[in-house]
């Protein structure tokens, strides 16, 4: 009895020998393999970021130059110039108006103010003019504001005359969505208001002069 036991055990660790010898072993280079492995998806991974940047730094050079485009319509159509010979010229109107009625008395007193009449009103006169004159230049808002919307409607179509018409509609989206500002607004307070076209008004006049051209 005691030798068949001898003998179960000296079978035993036969058995266990030959299973530890058929197990596989590791491999030493199964280490560098999968740091070699990581570095190449990391090499991967930055090249496909710097792919996505590159793609995205091209298309806002490109929206830039569309946009550079626009103004350089203004430049060109000397909107900027003509401006300033408004503003020059309403500056000059609205100085002369101010002297005459900083010598009114009813200027002040319709005003609720009582002037000093032994000593100078120009800075009350001045603070009041300042604050009395944007309840008349009110009406004239619709004016400025056309003329404005139709700088930027020629500004647009020296734009699309030297780009691609398209490009200039999807780079106002873009612009638009970026201002988060509402493509359909209401026609009459644009109409009053606003010194830009709606946006849709813009898109059709390109799309328009791309089918055209």
């Amino acid at each position: 009895q005691l030798r068949l036991h001898e003998h179960v055990q000296r079978e035993r660790t036969e058995e266990g020998d030959a299973r530890e010898q058929q197990r596989p072993r590791p491999r030493p280079l199964a280490g560098v393999h999968a740091r070699r492995r990581q570095r190449r998806r990391e090499r991967d991974r930055s090249g496909n970021v710097r792919e996505r940047a590159a793609v995205s730094l091209f298309f806002l050079r490109r929206r830039g130059l569309l946009h550079a485009a626009h103004e350089l319509g203004h430049f060109k159509l000397k909107h900027i110039v003509k401006r300033m010979l408004v503003i020059f010229g309403m500056s000059l109107v609205f100085l002369g108006l101010l002297g005459y009625l900083k010598e009114q008395i009813w200027f002040y007193t319709g005003l609720g103010v009582e002037p000093m009449l032994l000593a100078k009103n120009d800075a009350m006169a001045l603070i009041l003019f300042m604050l009395s004159v944007p309840v008349f230049t009110f009406l004239f808002s619709p004016l400025t504001s056309i003329s404005s919307r139709k700088h930027e409607f020629e500004a647009d179509a020296f734009a699309a005359k030297h780009t691609d018409a398209n490009d200039l509609v999807a780079a106002l989206v873009k612009l638009y969505e970026d201002n988060a500002s509402t493509l359909t607004p209401d026609p009459l307070h644009s109409a009053f208001y606003d010194s830009h076209p709606p946006a849709t008004v813009r898109i059709n006049k390109l799309l328009a002069a791309s089918s055209a051209a």
